[in-house]
């Protein structure tokens, strides 16, 4: 059975079943308890919160969550109620500016006690939605950016990212809950494209399982107000019943208060030969755009050959689109994308192949069957792209004090800005 955890106050006392004994007063927060048998007590002064960080730090990764949540109730610190120790010790921590390590548990709590960390130290954050293999990530992290959560709904998927970036990734969109997220800049998401693809059936919004994932990102961008939202998908979703769904989802993003400019990237005019072509759709949280941002020619890169790329002589110069399924077709069949004549021979792209044409180091590591490596390297986003996208925001947030604010949406009008195409 509990002990029963003693509030007072000078008007009233209020008995809880929490462990050991709490003594408030308006100028005076003190908790004790006993931890293998000695009593520890936790001293904080309301008066002078910081200078109670040395108390602080020898017990606050000995407390239980409801004495956590306490403290971050009575100091007014932010909290959500569904989140780990680690996460409540971090927040307090940073209130009272203490910044040394607590002892981690295991390698899950770690992670997620990195997250928190990135959170408070990092110059701009950002949550990675549809997150597979981690493409925005790599990049972003590179670019000085740091990820405070992800999510996929496929566990494969999940494993190999939390296997590359420490970061174990949440499941279902569906089921999370913005407000149990710290906050981030930048919203991520290379949402479901097989409701878009021209090699999926069209159906659009009408997909019941993946046509509203656009509607789920959308509520990221209600709770924190990120300053942008960053959308990835395929060139169809473009041309999609006669265009009316893109428009559809411009006019959304804008009534969300987002001004949004798009563009259509192809792999292998930024420095890899591949024929991949990507959508982004930039949106931010301002009236409009600086000028010149649409001015992507000059990020352009030749990219060399395929024979160049591999050092082998292939007989092809720019590789296939690599795709989830069609792999070993016959190799002049329209759906063959895996098969190549190199050096007189018949070739098929390996795991390692592709992780390459899609920008990833030679030592990311991938794990599971070989079917299952071809599927989550077909829905990835070549990083050469990310990158790219990666140095458009930071030109944007680097001047962000100098934009205008968020604009009003009225339906009355057309307000949607479509600055490049």
């Amino acid at each position: 059975m509990d002990e029963q955890l003693v509030v007072q106050t000078d008007e009233q006392q209020l008995e809880q079943p929490l462990i050991n004994n709490l003594i408030q007063t308006d100028l005076n927060l003190q908790l004790s308890k006993k931890v293998d048998g000695k009593k520890i007590i936790l001293n904080i002064s309301k008066q002078n919160p910081k200078s109670s960080s040395d108390n602080i730090k020898k017990v606050l990764h000995k407390l239980i969550k409801k004495e956590l949540i306490l403290i971050c109730s009575e100091f007014n610190i932010e909290f959500a109620k569904s989140w780990p120790n680690d996460i409540f010790i971090n927040s307090i921590k940073d209130f009272f500016e203490i910044y040394d390590e607590i002892p981690e548990t295991n390698i899950n709590e770690a992670a997620v006690e990195s997250a928190v960390e990135a959170a408070v130290e990092a110059p701009y954050t950002f949550i990675d939605l549809f997150c597979g293999i981690g493409s925005f990530h790599y990049s972003f992290d590179k670019l000085g950016m740091k990820c405070v959560m992800a999510s996929d709904i496929d566990e494969h998927a999940r494993r190999i990212y939390e296997l590359n970036y420490n970061l174990k990734p949440l499941g279902d969109i569906v089921k999370i809950n913005p407000n149990d997220i710290v906050k981030y800049d930048i919203v991520c998401a290379g949402f479901s494209c097989q409701p878009f693809s021209n090699i999926g059936q069209h159906k659009g919004f009408n997909d019941k399982n993946r046509g509203t994932m656009f509607h789920e990102i959308m509520k990221f961008g209600d709770i924190h107000k990120p300053k942008m939202i960053i959308l990835e998908n395929v060139q169809g979703l473009l041309s999609h019943n006669s265009g009316k769904t893109f428009k559809k989802m411009l006019q959304i993003l804008n009534q969300h208060k987002y001004t949004t400019s798009y563009k259509l990237l192809k792999c292998d005019n930024y420095g890899i030969p591949q024929m991949r072509k990507r959508l982004f759709i930039i949106c931010i949280r301002s009236k409009k755009f600086p000028k010149n941002f649409d001015n992507w020619d000059s990020l352009k890169i030749k990219s060399p050959t395929l024979s160049e790329f591999f050092k082998k002589e292939f007989k092809k110069s720019v590789a296939y689109t690599i795709r989830c399924g069609g792999r070993r077709s016959p190799i002049d069949d329209k759906h063959n994308w895996d098969g190549y004549i190199v050096d007189g021979n018949e070739y098929r792209l390996t795991p390692a192949d592709c992780l390459k044409l899609q920008g990833f180091p030679d030592d990311f590591k991938l794990n599971g069957s070989e079917s299952e490596k071809y599927m989550r390297l077909g829905n990835t986003i070549p990083t050469n792209l990310t990158h790219l996208v990666g140095k458009k925001c930071l030109e944007l947030l680097n001047i962000w004090n100098n934009l205008e604010p968020e604009t009003n949406y009225d339906e009355t009008k057309d307000e949607t800005k479509t600055n490049f195409r």
